[in-house]
């Protein structure tokens, strides 16, 4: 599977080409979601195969690998983890990642475990999206049934449900301190929830979503538009800044981990993961 497509320049506001540094085989089915790790050492993939992937940059090798379902997996999310590298060999401490798939069970894991911490199950619908965050105290799932709900992690409890969701929420993130709630609808609403109190923090309009992720700093939002463009915005919403480049949907986005956020990452999936630089 290809997973990074390329990274667009938020100045100049147009794609840059870019080779994989290499390809990394091993997941049997095509792959649905990635993540990376908070010092950018290791990747984190889950694929319709089930499996969750935790992947070391260095080396491209596998540093484990976790059955995380007995069905396609079509979420994934993780805490904030250094990588620690001892004797040329990757371990990762204190990562605490969450998957979802089409069992309609949302899994917490601390890896390298393969047992689960929590299971979470009531749900209205297909997980679609899941956020945890920096310190793995809060899981955020969001359903096919427009259920936006927080998790409490070690108990897999129902602790609250957001309510007024505008449309089906195809991407969430977690973004400020206090911790506010993004969740990205299809129609091209971006809603915001107060975490602590469970109430709106406020909407933003844009072309029809397909992801989102929340940038370095918590000063600004990248969503990605079924048109293909990705949009910045600053944090709170001011106006969107459009980076055209794709012909199709952009099916998800990340940030670079430096402070500066000057490098966003899009992907897309055929086959093989390919790390771009």
């Amino acid at each position: 599977m290809l997973l990074l497509c390329g990274w667009l320049d938020p100045t100049a506001g147009r794609a840059q080409p870019a080779e994989p540094l290499r390809w990394l085989p091993g997941h049997t089915q095509g792959i649905y979601a990635v993540a990376a790790t908070s010092d950018g050492q290791s990747f984190v993939s889950a694929g319709l195969d089930g499996q969750v992937i935790v992947w070391d940059r260095a080396s491209g090798g596998i540093v484990c690998r976790i059955p995380a379902s007995p069905r396609s997996l079509l979420a994934l999310d993780l805490s904030t983890a250094a990588t620690d590298v001892a004797g040329g060999a990757a371990t990762l401490g204190g990562l605490s990642l969450v998957a979802g798939g089409l069992d309609r069970t949302v899994r917490m894991f601390d890896v390298p475990r393969v047992q689960p911490l929590a299971a979470m199950t009531s749900f209205a619908g297909q997980p679609k999206a899941v956020a945890v965050s920096a310190d793995g105290q809060l899981v955020i799932t969001a359903d096919s049934g427009r259920l936006l709900r927080q998790w409490h992690p070690a108990t897999g409890a129902v602790v609250r449900d957001f309510g007024g969701v505008a449309g089906d929420v195809v991407s969430v993130a977690l973004i400020g301190e206090p911790p506010v709630l993004l969740a990205a609808c299809a129609d091209g609403t971006l809603q915001s929830w107060y975490v602590e109190s469970g109430q709106p923090a406020g909407n933003a309009w844009t072309p029809a979503l397909s992801s989102l992720a929340a940038g370095p700093g918590n000063r600004s939002v990248t969503v990605g538009g079924t048109d293909g463009v990705l949009r910045l915005l600053a944090w709170p919403p001011t106006a969107a800044r459009g980076l055209a480049g794709h012909a199709g949907v952009v099916a998800a986005i990340d940030h670079a981990g430096e402070a500066t956020g000057r490098e966003l990452s899009c992907a897309r999936c055929h086959g093989d993961v390919g790390h771009l630089h």
